[in-house]
């Protein structure tokens, strides 16, 4: 014994305890070393989704490429999501976790396949993911019935229920697609998906219906509290009492480096292949300093304001997050594209150099990596737009109405340049690394000011 009372043996978890609700307020709230190995699976997956857009820069690739990260990034917002209300770490939990991580290895060894049309072993391995995280479900709703607190009781058991019925009738779809090939296949898939992407605002609904969304106490409710009495709202738990928003920002954080992560590897890749040239050394450190203005812009400037504003604000800030991991790892294959073009046009102006005939630009139904890294930077922008415009309540000041301008304007630029493609692959992406260096420059500079300024007042 070290003191009363204390002892200095480890205390050991319990193998199988109950899978109720964490504090929303519980301090030092992190990622756990589980969900860090979580997430290196999905690295796998975006890889190999990113080399098959990749093998296929087409409109066609593109479209595939949009359609299969769907399902991925819903996969890993289901397993987040929940081990942000109901993570205990016991061994059920990481047993089950585990075998979603099998799953999504499986799931990434089979997305180049299914981008060439071979999607059974694709479905088969996202029925899996989502049945796992169905039984997960199952069982917070099994142990919430048994919760000590009424109010928590009430609201945890209606919050599972209806993500449980939710979850389980955009699985059926999936399901039965397994019966049918091509665009049957597709379109169930496409249901599917719907019905589980509108789930989780149809689960919290009534829970913002019924009680104040805010976290934070009123004045009237610190008073009661200091009191000993329940505070004034309603009977059910407000929605963020259910989640745990600095953990779940740490979360979205943490899957934005690993996207940044795959633009940056591709750099690597596309130079490692052509070689180190002067305009292969040149188009991957303009695009590195896009990817910094990238990393700087969102970890200053995500915010999460509007996960305490109301559920609508919440969920333009939660899904906007896929058109910004979608595009960051498009990035990744546009710069990639753009290395070996680069490399590619060097060698044949060397070639119609020593033959004297003029270098022509060839088009095989291909989009230049140009277009391909100018739509990711676009869809950058309009998700990071989306995510700082939830957080302001969909209000627009002055100020943000010209961030958005300035915005759509490198946007559209790049959009066009890559478009008329009037510009060799290192000009373009020395446009690139140039316009979001002084974008991200300037934002960050308005934004100093204006806290200096508020400091002063």
């Amino acid at each position: 014994m070290s003191s009363e009372g204390q002892s200095t043996t480890p205390r050991v978890p319990s193998a199988i305890k109950r899978q109720t609700a964490r504090i929303a307020d519980e301090a030092h709230r992190s990622a756990t070393w589980l969900e860090l190995f979580f997430d290196l699976c999905f690295v796998v997956a975006i890889a190999a989704l990113a080399r098959a857009f990749h093998n296929d820069p087409t409109w066609e690739g593109a479209w595939i490429y949009v359609a299969l990260f769907v399902p991925l990034w819903w996969a890993w917002m289901g397993f987040t999501w929940y081990a942000n209300t109901f993570d205990n770490d016991d061994v059920i939990y990481r047993a089950i976790v585990f075998g979603a991580m099998l799953a999504i290895i499986w799931l990434a060894t089979s997305v180049e396949a299914a981008a060439g049309g071979e999607t059974l072993a694709f479905a088969l391995a996202y029925i899996v993911l989502r049945t796992l995280n169905l039984t997960l479900f199952v069982r917070a709703r099994w142990h919430a019935a048994h919760h000590d607190e009424d109010r928590a009781r009430e609201s945890i058991v209606g919050y599972t229920n209806r993500t449980i019925a939710g979850s389980a009738v955009g699985l059926v779809p999936w399901i039965v697609s397994l019966a049918f090939e091509d665009e049957a296949r597709y379109a169930l898939w496409a249901v599917g998906l719907l019905i589980e992407l509108g789930t989780p605002y149809l689960a919290l609904r009534p829970l913002e219906r019924a009680a104040q969304w805010h976290q934070e106490l009123s004045e009237r409710d610190k008073i009661r509290q200091s009191y000993g009495m329940a505070p004034a709202h309603g009977g059910l738990l407000r929605p963020t009492d259910l989640f745990h928003l600095d953990h779940i920002r740490e979360r979205y954080g943490l899957f934005t480096i690993i996207v940044l992560g795959e633009s940056v590897l591709a750099v690597s890749i596309g130079v490692a292949e052509v070689g180190w040239t002067a305009s292969s050394m040149l188009t991957a450190s303009f695009v590195f300093l896009a990817a910094v203005s990238i990393w700087w812009t969102y970890f200053d400037r995500s915010g999460r304001d509007a996960l305490t504003s109301g559920l609508t604000t919440s969920f333009v800030w939660g899904y906007a997050h896929f058109v910004i991991f979608a595009g960051i790892a498009a990035i990744g294959v546009g710069t990639e594209l753009l290395i070996e073009q680069s490399a590619a046009g060097a060698e044949a102006a060397i070639l119609a150099a020593e033959e004297g005939e003029a270098v022509a630009h060839a088009s095989d139904g291909a989009l230049p990596g140009s277009a391909i890294l100018a739509g990711g930077i676009a869809a950058f922008w309009f998700g990071m737009s989306a995510v700082n415009v939830a957080n302001l309540g969909f209000k627009l000041s002055r100020r943000s109405i010209i961030f958005l301008g300035y915005r759509v304007a490198l946007a559209v630029l790049l959009i066009v340049l890559a478009v008329v493609d009037v510009l060799e692959p290192v000009a373009f992406a020395g446009v690139v690394g140039v316009g979001m260096l002084l974008l991200n420059g300037h934002e960050t500079r308005a934004v100093l000011r204006q806290q200096q300024a508020s400091a002063e007042a």
